[in-house]
């Protein structure tokens, strides 16, 4: 399968999931819109022949201002400590935070089917941090509480894309293991 026979795939996809796509700039590629938990991003889609394998890239709509930018990079950073598929990825020079996943495809499997759980699962990694990352990007605040109510939170349309960590908590009683302070 070569670069066109996999974008052809993904238009084919957006157009039967009602989505905004249009062929990109460039050969492989293709430019999408997505609105999700009540955020509205771009992004591209570029697909390569070898390995054959499709990158999806979410733009956050907002750009981080120059002074919320050192600690928009540490909030980043520990989010994508706790992200499981993809990272997100921050450009100093002009405050854009994008979204960025790959996944190699198959041609043995369903292309449409990889298609679609590479695109829910960047839709839904990149969603449910957006929105307080973009106000993260605005206003400001501090990390460490930033990044706690992102993963901590039990608001469906706030959370991060991986669970909550497990407590630390031991019940009443519980002995810590001798030797440890």
């Amino acid at each position: 399968m070569n670069h066109a026979q996999l974008l052809e795939h993904f238009l084919a996809f957006g157009k039967n999931n009602g989505l905004e796509v249009a062929p990109g700039e460039m050969p492989g590629q293709a430019r999408f819109g997505i609105e999700h938990l009540g955020i509205t991003a771009r992004g591209t889609v570029v697909c390569e022949e070898d390995p054959v394998s499709l990158q999806i890239i979410c733009r956050l709509p907002v750009k981080t201002l120059a002074q919320h930018r050192t600690k928009m990079v540490q909030l980043l950073n520990g989010l994508n400590l706790r992200t499981r598929f993809g990272s997100f990825q921050f450009d100093p020079e002009d405050g854009e935070v994008v979204f960025r996943s790959g996944l190699p495809v198959h041609e043995e499997v369903s292309v449409p089917g990889q298609i679609a759980f590479a695109f829910g699962m960047v839709v839904a990694s990149f969603g449910q941090a957006a929105r307080r990352l973009a106000a993260f990007a605005t206003v400001g605040g501090e990390v460490g509480p930033a990044l706690r109510a992102m993963v901590e939170s039990s608001d469906p349309d706030a959370s991060t894309p991986v669970p909550r960590r497990p407590s630390r908590k031991r019940s009443p009683g519980a002995r810590r293991p001798s030797g440890l302070n």
